[in-house]
C-alpha cells in the first residue's frame, strides 16, 4: 500500500518497493518482474489523472516517443547484466540505488 501511495502522490514508489521486495526475499528475476508489473499497473492507472491535470499532452508524448528508441536496447542490456551478477551483488546494488534515490527525494 505504501508503494502505491508514494508513487501516486510523489512518483517516489521505487525505494519503498525495492526495500519491500528485498525484505520479502524475492530473487533477482522475481524482484524485477514484480517491480515491473507493479509499476505498469500503477502507471496505467495514473494516466487518466495525469491527462486531466495536464501532465500528459502532445509535447510530452513527443518526448516519450523520442525516448522509446532506448527501451529495447536498455532491456537487452539489463537482461545481459542481470544474468551475469550474483544475488548478493544484485541486492547490494539495489540497496545502494535505493539509498541514493531516497536521498535525492529528501534533498529536493
Amino acid at each position: 500500500m505504501l508503494g502505491g501511495f508514494t508513487t501516486m502522490v510523489a512518483n517516489a514508489g521505487g525505494p519503498v518497493m525495492s526495500m519491500y521486495l528485498l525484505s520479502a526475499g524475492f530473487r533477482k528475476l522475481g524482484f524485477l518482474g514484480t517491480s515491473a508489473f507493479f509499476f505498469l499497473i500503477v502507471n496505467v492507472t495514473k494516466v487518466p489523472f495525469s491527462v486531466g491535470l495536464g501532465l500528459i499532452d502532445g509535447h510530452s508524448l513527443l518526448l516519450d516517443a523520442s525516448l522509446a528508441a532506448f527501451v529495447v536496447p536498455g532491456a537487452l542490456i539489463g537482461k545481459w547484466a542481470v544474468n551475469r551478477i550474483n544475488q548478493r551483488l544484485f541486492e547490494q546494488l539495489v540497496i545502494a540505488a535505493t539509498i541514493i534515490g531516497g536521498l535525492q527525494l529528501l534533498l529536493r
